[in-house]
């Protein structure tokens, strides 16, 4: 079996196992595809925070969506503008994440209306920052670990 012509025994030699391969041909591919179907689209870092990955997203002019402070620094990390992330969450582990938003001025997406109080006290308190936010509504349809976080 191969990757992009290339042996999938000679890379486990070269790299060691386990390992994750990523397919830039595939992954051009479906970017490809998917800047077909909407202006604007972010990726969801979740999937996968490989810098080498996120660095050709970036290439193609896809946006972030992260759900973690460490997806956020991650992000500005692999070269993407603070515009071009979205902090996406039902809560900030502590202040410091909506302090850390603010300061860099990292588009914010509440999940909860605890989560949007924390937001406006902290942008009261802040001293630089845009203070952009929106608001995730959660119809109460779909799946979760608990009825506050469906999704």
């Amino acid at each position: 079996m191969n990757i992009e012509n290339v042996p999938i025994r000679t890379i486990a030699e070269k790299h060691g196992t386990p390992g994750y391969v990523y397919s830039l041909e595939i992954l051009r591919r479906f970017i490809g595809e998917i800047k077909k179907l909407a202006p604007v689209t972010r990726y969801a870092m979740k999937a996968s925070s490989n810098v080498r990955v996120l660095q050709e997203i970036l290439r193609h002019g896809i946006k972030i969506d992260a759900v973690s402070i460490y997806e956020v620094q991650r992000a500005l990390k692999a070269g993407f503008a603070p515009e071009d992330i979205c902090f996406t969450s039902d809560v900030f582990s502590n202040s410091w994440d909506v302090g850390f938003c603010l300061d860099n001025n990292i588009y914010c997406n509440c999940g909860t209306l605890g989560m949007l109080e924390e937001y406006g006290i902290a942008r009261q308190k802040a001293s630089k920052g845009l203070g952009q936010v929106s608001i995730r509504i959660n119809p109460g349809e779909g799946a979760g670990h608990s009825k506050k976080t469906n999704t």
